[in-house]
Protein backbone atom coordinates (compact mmCIF):
# COMPACT_ATOMS: atom_id res chain seq x y z
CA UNK A 1 0.00 0.00 0.00
CA UNK A 2 1.58 3.61 -0.74
CA UNK A 3 1.68 5.94 1.78
CA UNK A 4 -1.64 7.97 2.01
CA UNK A 5 -2.22 11.27 4.06
CA UNK A 6 -5.44 11.32 5.93
CA UNK A 7 -6.76 15.07 6.73
CA UNK A 8 -9.42 16.23 9.91
CA UNK A 9 -11.48 19.02 9.59
CA UNK A 10 -9.98 22.83 10.29
CA UNK A 11 -9.71 22.84 14.29
CA UNK A 12 -9.09 26.24 16.40
CA UNK A 13 -7.84 26.11 19.89
CA UNK A 14 -8.89 29.33 21.01
CA UNK A 15 -6.55 31.84 23.60
CA UNK A 16 -3.47 29.68 23.88
CA UNK A 17 -0.29 30.58 24.96
CA UNK A 18 2.60 30.17 23.10
CA UNK A 19 5.14 28.49 24.37
CA UNK A 20 7.87 28.38 21.57
CA UNK A 21 7.42 29.50 17.86
CA UNK A 22 9.54 29.99 15.07
CA UNK A 23 6.73 31.78 12.43
CA UNK A 24 8.79 33.90 10.61
CA UNK A 25 11.95 31.90 9.25
CA UNK A 26 11.75 27.80 8.65
CA UNK A 27 13.96 25.96 11.20
CA UNK A 28 14.92 22.48 12.43
CA UNK A 29 16.55 20.84 15.59
CA UNK A 30 20.29 20.81 14.89
CA UNK A 31 20.50 17.17 16.69
CA UNK A 32 18.95 15.60 13.65
CA UNK A 33 21.10 17.40 10.50
CA UNK A 34 19.20 16.45 6.92
CA UNK A 35 15.49 16.98 8.07
CA UNK A 36 13.36 18.97 6.47
CA UNK A 37 13.04 22.73 7.88
CA UNK A 38 9.30 23.56 8.80
CA UNK A 39 7.99 26.64 10.70
CA UNK A 40 6.71 26.03 13.90
CA UNK A 41 4.50 26.76 17.11
CA UNK A 42 4.26 24.70 20.43
CA UNK A 43 1.64 26.51 22.43
CA UNK A 44 0.93 25.30 26.31
CA UNK A 45 -2.75 23.69 27.63
CA UNK A 46 -2.49 24.28 31.48
CA UNK A 47 -4.21 21.44 33.47
CA UNK A 48 -5.60 23.33 36.08
CA UNK A 49 -7.07 25.86 33.20
CA UNK A 50 -10.76 24.98 32.36
CA UNK A 51 -10.84 26.61 28.59
CA UNK A 52 -7.59 25.25 27.85
CA UNK A 53 -8.86 21.58 29.21
CA UNK A 54 -11.73 22.05 26.26
CA UNK A 55 -9.14 22.71 23.84
CA UNK A 56 -7.24 19.87 24.94
CA UNK A 57 -10.52 17.68 24.98
CA UNK A 58 -11.31 19.10 21.45
CA UNK A 59 -8.24 18.15 20.31
CA UNK A 60 -8.09 14.58 21.42
CA UNK A 61 -11.65 13.78 20.05
CA UNK A 62 -10.49 15.25 16.85
CA UNK A 63 -7.67 12.92 17.15
CA UNK A 64 -10.21 9.78 17.72
CA UNK A 65 -12.36 10.98 15.10
CA UNK A 66 -9.34 10.64 12.51
CA UNK A 67 -8.13 7.20 13.75
CA UNK A 68 -11.69 6.04 13.53
CA UNK A 69 -11.44 7.35 9.59
CA UNK A 70 -8.21 5.66 8.97
CA UNK A 71 -9.31 2.71 10.49
CA UNK A 72 -12.92 2.04 8.90
CA UNK A 73 -11.36 2.79 5.42
CA UNK A 74 -8.16 0.74 5.63
CA UNK A 75 -9.52 -2.14 8.39
CA UNK A 76 -13.26 -2.54 8.41
CA UNK A 77 -13.35 -0.41 11.83
CA UNK A 78 -9.86 -2.58 13.82
CA UNK A 79 -8.69 -0.21 16.07
CA UNK A 80 -5.08 1.19 14.94
CA UNK A 81 -2.52 0.77 17.63
CA UNK A 82 0.73 1.21 16.37
CA UNK A 83 1.51 4.99 15.38
CA UNK A 84 3.37 8.15 16.84
CA UNK A 85 1.35 11.34 18.00
CA UNK A 86 4.08 13.81 17.52
CA UNK A 87 1.20 16.65 18.62
CA UNK A 88 0.83 16.01 22.43
CA UNK A 89 3.17 15.64 24.95
CA UNK A 90 2.99 15.88 28.34
CA UNK A 91 4.93 18.52 30.22
CA UNK A 92 4.85 16.45 33.32
CA UNK A 93 6.82 13.58 31.42
CA UNK A 94 9.20 11.98 33.77
CA UNK A 95 11.94 11.57 31.06
CA UNK A 96 12.62 15.61 31.10
CA UNK A 97 15.40 17.43 32.47
CA UNK A 98 14.93 18.65 36.11
CA UNK A 99 14.95 22.36 34.71
CA UNK A 100 12.37 21.28 31.99
CA UNK A 101 9.68 19.36 34.15
CA UNK A 102 9.66 22.46 36.37
CA UNK A 103 9.74 24.77 33.14
CA UNK A 104 6.79 22.54 31.68
CA UNK A 105 5.22 21.34 34.55
CA UNK A 106 1.07 20.51 34.51
CA UNK A 107 0.93 21.56 30.81
CA UNK A 108 -0.18 19.83 28.11
CA UNK A 109 2.26 20.52 24.97
CA UNK A 110 1.08 21.23 21.55
CA UNK A 111 3.07 21.22 18.50
CA UNK A 112 2.14 22.29 14.96
CA UNK A 113 4.30 22.67 11.56
CA UNK A 114 4.15 23.60 8.12
CA UNK A 115 6.79 23.48 5.52
CA UNK A 116 4.55 25.59 3.16
CA UNK A 117 4.48 29.71 3.90
CA UNK A 118 1.89 30.34 6.50
CA UNK A 119 0.11 33.80 7.14
CA UNK A 120 -0.20 35.43 9.98
CA UNK A 121 -3.36 37.47 10.96
CA UNK A 122 -4.25 39.95 13.94
CA UNK A 123 -7.59 39.43 15.15
CA UNK A 124 -9.08 38.31 12.33
CA UNK A 125 -8.19 40.75 10.23
CA UNK A 126 -6.93 38.82 6.93
CA UNK A 127 -5.21 42.33 5.71
CA UNK A 128 -3.33 42.61 8.67
CA UNK A 129 -0.54 40.27 8.48
CA UNK A 130 1.52 39.89 11.30
CA UNK A 131 5.68 40.89 10.79
CA UNK A 132 8.23 39.92 12.79
CA UNK A 133 9.06 43.36 13.58
CA UNK A 134 5.62 43.65 15.16
CA UNK A 135 7.02 42.03 18.38
CA UNK A 136 3.57 40.17 18.65
CA UNK A 137 4.03 36.82 18.47
CA UNK A 138 6.63 36.70 21.82
CA UNK A 139 6.35 33.66 24.31
CA UNK A 140 3.44 34.09 27.14
CA UNK A 141 1.49 35.52 23.72
CA UNK A 142 -2.24 34.94 23.91
CA UNK A 143 -3.75 33.42 20.00
CA UNK A 144 -6.24 31.46 18.20
CA UNK A 145 -4.32 28.35 16.45
CA UNK A 146 -5.81 26.71 13.10
CA UNK A 147 -4.49 23.61 12.54
CA UNK A 148 -5.39 20.33 10.56
CA UNK A 149 -4.27 17.16 11.95
CA UNK A 150 -2.82 14.69 9.37
CA UNK A 151 -2.24 10.92 10.09
CA UNK A 152 0.53 9.94 7.72
CA UNK A 153 0.14 6.16 6.79
CA UNK A 154 2.93 4.46 5.03
CA UNK A 155 3.46 0.33 4.47
CA UNK A 156 6.32 0.99 7.16
CA UNK A 157 4.92 0.59 10.80
CA UNK A 158 7.42 2.95 12.16
CA UNK A 159 7.11 5.76 10.32
CA UNK A 160 3.31 6.29 10.78
CA UNK A 161 1.90 8.26 12.65
CA UNK A 162 -0.53 11.89 13.78
CA UNK A 163 1.02 15.51 13.18
CA UNK A 164 -0.89 18.57 13.03
CA UNK A 165 -0.50 20.97 10.10
CA UNK A 166 -0.19 24.51 10.93
CA UNK A 167 -2.64 26.59 8.81
CA UNK A 168 -2.23 29.79 10.58
CA UNK A 169 -2.08 31.78 13.66
CA UNK A 170 -4.47 34.76 14.98
CA UNK A 171 -2.80 36.87 17.24
CA UNK A 172 -5.86 38.23 19.29
CA UNK A 173 -6.21 38.49 23.43
CA UNK A 174 -10.07 37.23 23.04
CA UNK A 175 -11.72 35.42 20.32
CA UNK A 176 -14.84 36.88 18.79
CA UNK A 177 -15.30 34.45 15.52
CA UNK A 178 -18.10 32.93 15.64
CA UNK A 179 -17.06 29.41 14.01
CA UNK A 180 -14.41 28.08 12.26
CA UNK A 181 -16.07 29.10 9.20
CA UNK A 182 -15.79 32.22 9.29
CA UNK A 183 -12.13 31.40 9.01
CA UNK A 184 -11.78 29.85 5.61
CA UNK A 185 -10.56 33.03 3.69
CA UNK A 186 -7.93 33.38 5.77
CA UNK A 187 -5.87 30.27 5.59
CA UNK A 188 -3.50 29.89 2.29
CA UNK A 189 -4.12 26.97 -0.03
CA UNK A 190 -2.63 23.53 1.22
CA UNK A 191 -1.34 21.00 -1.12
CA UNK A 192 -3.00 17.55 0.38
CA UNK A 193 -0.02 16.10 -1.30
CA UNK A 194 2.57 17.31 0.55
CA UNK A 195 4.88 15.30 2.22
CA UNK A 196 3.98 15.24 5.75
CA UNK A 197 5.52 12.34 6.81
CA UNK A 198 7.57 12.98 10.22
CA UNK A 199 10.69 12.27 12.10
CA UNK A 200 12.79 12.59 14.69
CA UNK A 201 12.57 16.50 14.47
CA UNK A 202 9.15 16.57 15.06
CA UNK A 203 8.86 13.65 17.51
CA UNK A 204 11.58 15.08 20.18
CA UNK A 205 9.89 19.03 20.17
CA UNK A 206 10.27 18.92 23.92
CA UNK A 207 13.79 19.52 23.32
CA UNK A 208 12.70 23.25 21.77
CA UNK A 209 11.76 23.78 25.60
CA UNK A 210 14.64 22.41 27.49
Amino acid sequence: MAAKNFYSDIIVLRNVKIKFHSLFEKTNNPKYPGTDSKYNIIVSLNKNNEDDMKNYNLLSEKINELLKKVSDELYNGKLIKEYKNVIIKDGDDSEQSEKALKFNANQWMIKATSKQDIKLIYKGNSKKEVRKEDNLLLPGSTVDLFIKLIMYYPDDKNSRGISALLLTVDFRKESDLSSQNDVSHLLLPMNDDEDVSFDNNDDDFMSDLK
